[in-house]
């Protein structure tokens, strides 16, 4: 004989009341409103803890020469470029060692950056530079080295300062 008990009801919906059924007075979420506040409790403290640059930090773009800079002296840079014009280099060639010079002015010390040396056909990396500034805030030019690998008439280094992409500048070269 079938059972005539009658399961209760939810007051507002109507609707049979099961074990497993959310009281009708709790806020209905999504799954995904549910993920992003767990989201957000796990990863808050994280996210205040990232460091960035100060506002009035900079980078130019200041050509190639076959001489670096001994000192960082910021007369060593010559003048700023358009970092979306390649610079002409003539008489460079596979094997010599060539330097991007690039004026970094208001970066804290134990701020890491890289330079990357790029083909700009391929957009392929070349070479890189890891290092952490150590060079205070005040104007420095920096001018990484890098040989001449074979088969490259042009190529782009591009200074990336700061954990969050806070600065980055672009120093492209035509050696043809």
């Amino acid at each position: 004989m079938p059972s005539t008990r009658r399961s209760k009801r939810d007051s507002r919906t109507n609707r049979p009341r099961h074990i497993w059924s959310v009281p009708s007075r709790w806020p209905r979420t999504s799954s995904r409103s549910l993920a992003m506040a767990v989201i957000q409790i796990m990863f808050r403290p994280n996210l205040d803890k990232i460091q960035h640059l100060p506002a009035a930090a900079t980078a130019t773009s200041n050509g190639w020469g076959k001489v670096g800079t001994a000192k960082g002296d910021p007369g060593d840079c010559g003048p700023a470029r358009d970092p979306d014009q390649l610079n002409h280099m003539g008489g460079a060639q596979p094997g010599d060692v060539v330097h991007p010079k690039f004026l970094v002015t208001g970066v804290p010390d134990d701020t890491p950056f890289f330079v990357a040396f790029v083909d700009p056909k391929t957009k392929k990396i070349i070479d890189t530079i890891d290092a952490v500034w150590v060079f205070g805030q005040s104007s420095f030019c920096i001018a990484p080295p890098l040989e001449i690998p074979p088969g490259f008439s042009q190529i782009v280094a591009v200074l990336d300062v700061g954990y969050q992409d806070d600065l980055k500048v672009t120093n492209g070269v035509d050696f043809s």
